[in-house]
């Protein structure tokens, strides 16, 4: 069996970065995987222009026995379903949120309606363990539920390996020194990142409470000279470090290394219904202490996380807790142990039981159905 991973979104997205985890994942379990190289980004959307078709013509030239594609968007959909329709590949669209909520008007329905299609004309569609997302597309879709196939969020726990990374290192890199307590926010600053500007909020007004305490925000985007802007007028600007784009993903865990305190703030807004976080997933892997939203996705992690109410007093609050709280190793290890035996994507997409010794059952097999009926189908 031979499967082709292609990513719309760019390279550095979460789209791109789980098509190379699950690649990587299905190749340690022995299936032949190839991976379509992530496009770069573009200014002003030009991605979809340029890269759609570039896309079309690297699917056409290869075949497969199944095509998933990360994000039912045109850059990667179309050439998934060409490649259907004249190579014969069976097509997985993989869908890990709900990219029209978060815009409005005509660009909402524009996305809505090209995603919606290329989604119906997929063979398979791959969800994360998420209802209300899966609910939405069965309703207002029209997806049938035995199309569908949960697949969990996972993590590379062998990349992000706390035991791999120094914490003092990328701190004296970072210029951070050591009485100072890093609070640490990690992702693309896309349109989606309208909550980093709410943290500019809390920021300030916990400089205003704790000395010796810095913020360090990792990624790059079109949000991030707005959040610059915001950080400046709210003179914080000095206390955030800003490592902008990273490029090379390899050097993800170690800036997260210099973190004493991870953030995952989620409002209760329409798009985060359908969010599944993979940097929570990551920061747990690295034993972080994490600070997040009580909402959705991220109930899954009440037990190894400081928790709040998705609004801005809450949120400090339980920052301050995290800041001044008596960490213990112990509390390290149990976080990466709840990751290595739920979220690792190893085990999520390994079909053998016997392979899984220091798993719980996950839902059953639930978390291993996508490589089951994959095999299956394969097999007649």
């Amino acid at each position: 069996m031979k499967i082709g991973i292609i990513s719309s979104n760019p390279i550095g997205t979460g789209a791109s970065l789980r098509g190379r985890y699950i690649a990587n994942a299905l190749k340690n379990n022995g299936v032949d995987v190839y991976y379509f190289k992530p496009h770069p980004k573009l200014k002003l959307y030009l991605d979809y222009l340029v890269f759609t078709p570039y896309n079309i013509i690297r699917a056409l030239n290869k075949k497969f026995d199944y095509l998933m594609v990360l994000k039912p968007f045109p850059t990667g959909g179309i050439a998934g379903l060409l490649n259907g329709c004249f190579n014969g590949s069976k097509v997985i669209v993989d869908l890990d949120d709900l990219d029209h909520s978060y815009r409005t008007g005509i660009a909402s329905k524009l996305i809505e309606t090209s995603q919606k299609f290329i989604v119906n004309y997929s063979d398979i569609v791959t969800i994360q363990d998420n209802t209300e997302l899966k609910n939405y597309v069965i309703k207002n879709w029209g997806v049938k539920e035995d199309k569908i196939i949960d697949i969990e969020q996972g993590v590379d726990v062998k990349f992000f390996d706390p035991e791999k990374y120094s914490y003092k290192k990328p701190r004296e890199k970072l210029g951070i020194k050591d009485e100072e307590r890093v609070i640490c926010f990690s992702g693309h600053l896309n349109y989606t990142a309208i909550e980093v500007l709410d943290l500019m909020y809390i920021f300030k007004k916990i400089t205003e409470h704790v000395k010796n305490v810095r913020f360090l925000i990792i990624g790059g985007g079109i949000r991030l000279n707005e959040i610059k802007e915001l950080a400046k007028k709210l003179e914080v600007f000095d206390k955030i470090i800003f490592t902008g784009q990273i490029n090379d993903s390899k050097l993800m865990p170690e800036l997260l290394m210099a973190a004493d305190i991870c953030v995952c703030y989620y409002a209760d807004r329409e798009p985060n219904k359908y969010r599944n976080s993979m940097k929570v997933r990551e920061y747990l892997a690295l034993g972080k202490l994490v600070v997040c939203t009580n909402i959705y996705d991220l109930k899954k992690f009440k037990d190894y996380t400081i928790q709040t109410k998705p609004d801005l007093n809450s949120f400090y609050d339980g920052l301050i807790e995290a800041i001044y709280k008596k960490e213990t190793p112990k509390d390290s290890l149990s976080r990466r142990k709840f990751i290595l035996n739920k979220f690792s994507w190893d085990k999520i997409v390994n079909a053998d039981e016997e392979q899984l010794r220091s798993v719980e059952k996950i839902g059953s097999k639930k978390a291993f159905e996508i490589r089951k009926v994959l095999d299956s189908d394969y097999e007649k």
